[in-house]
């Protein structure tokens, strides 16, 4: 084929490709070039993850989450964590709470908020209201305020909504628990747990315990599993468990693990 010839179809595929995108007709479809970007954009993660930089390992963590990797995720996390990205340590405490290990994720949202990471602080704070201890969930969502975590803040604010009523709440479940209703006994367990009280809410537990209400049983074992008397722990709370608190099977799970 002449040269000429070769001109004259090169300029004729060039008008022809120019053309077509005036008319807005892509020529690789919208679909490889979102997977090509995507991959692209990994790649450079990885790379940089492989050379020390941990946000961007957290970042390939949270990718892998959404996909489903979650074995591949909480490697990412960790390595993260491990590498003082505080967010990994934070994001690993959710995957071991969700996996009920709550001793585990304690110690990892602990991790997360002494480094900074002020949402470590909320989740821990949750973790301490959960068990009553009211007064140290308030400290953690304190701190994560002052840190900037409009989170704690909030929860805070609702916090002293809720104070208003305990007085008459604790009124109430004395009444209750003095009546006999063992459950009243429960409920003026945990806020004298929240109050500190530490020996009365035993003493309110053990009551409803021994009355057949599951929540007084799941109370003491959960008290004593702080404590770390493990054998005390696992005798209540399993009484709790096979009388069907779900919560409390989550925690024996663990604790025979151990």
């Amino acid at each position: 084929m002449k040269i000429s010839n070769w001109v004259n179809i090169s300029v004729l595929f060039v008008i022809t490709v120019m053309a077509l995108r005036t008319w807005g007709v892509d020529l690789i479809p919208k679909e490889d070039k979102k997977g090509n970007i995507a991959k692209e954009k990994n790649s450079i993660q990885q790379k940089a993850c492989d050379g020390g930089k941990m946000f961007e390992c957290f970042d390939l963590g949270l990718t892998e989450y959404a996909r489903g990797n979650l074995v591949e995720a909480k490697r990412l996390y960790q390595k993260a964590c491990d590498g003082g990205e505080m967010k990994g340590c934070k994001f690993l405490g959710v995957l071991e709470e969700k996996k009920g290990d709550l001793v585990e994720a304690k110690r990892l949202y602990q991790k997360a908020c002494d480094g900074g990471e002020m949402l470590g602080c909320v989740n821990l704070g949750e973790m301490e209201k959960k068990k009553g201890n009211l007064v140290e969930a308030k400290r953690l969502y304190q701190k994560a305020c002052d840190g900037g975590e409009e989170k704690g803040c909030f929860v805070l604010r609702f916090m002293e909504e809720q104070k208003k009523d305990l007085a008459e709440g604790k009124r109430l479940y004395q009444k209750a628990c003095d009546g006999g209703n063992m459950r009243g006994c429960t409920n003026l367990g945990f806020i004298e747990i929240s109050m500190g009280n530490l020996v009365e809410a035993k003493r309110l537990y053990q009551k409803a315990c021994d009355g057949e209400n599951m929540g007084g049983c799941s109370g003491l074992g959960r008290m004593e599993y702080e404590k770390g008397n493990l054998v005390e722990a696992k005798k209540y709370l399993n009484k709790a468990c096979v009388k069907g608190d779900n919560d409390s099977c989550k925690i024996l799970i663990q604790l025979n693990k151990k």
